[in-house]
């Protein structure tokens, strides 16, 4: 459930600016999980430090990757839905 959480609080990211500007902001990476499970508690989801660690993870090795088509739809759809 609260990976679910993470996935849905990071859908919420991408329309507020205001609370990707504060985790830009971070010093580091220890600091930005620690904001962000923060603030996904302020916003009413509910997920661990070591669940964003996976998720970073988990993208970082993605974006090593190159896209696939299937990516590529992917953030598209984010971007159509974005605006």
């Amino acid at each position: 459930m609260s990976r679910e959480s993470l996935e849905q609080f990071k859908e919420v990211l991408l329309k507020y600016t205001t609370l990707q500007e504060r985790l830009k902001a971070t010093a580091d990476t220890e600091s930005f999980v620690k904001l962000a499970v923060k603030l996904g508690e302020e916003s009413g989801y509910s997920f661990t430090a070591e669940e964003v660690k996976e998720a970073l993870q988990e993208e970082t090795e993605r974006l090593a990757k190159p896209p696939t088509i299937e990516d590529v739809v992917a953030r598209f759809k984010i971007v159509v839905n974005y605006y």
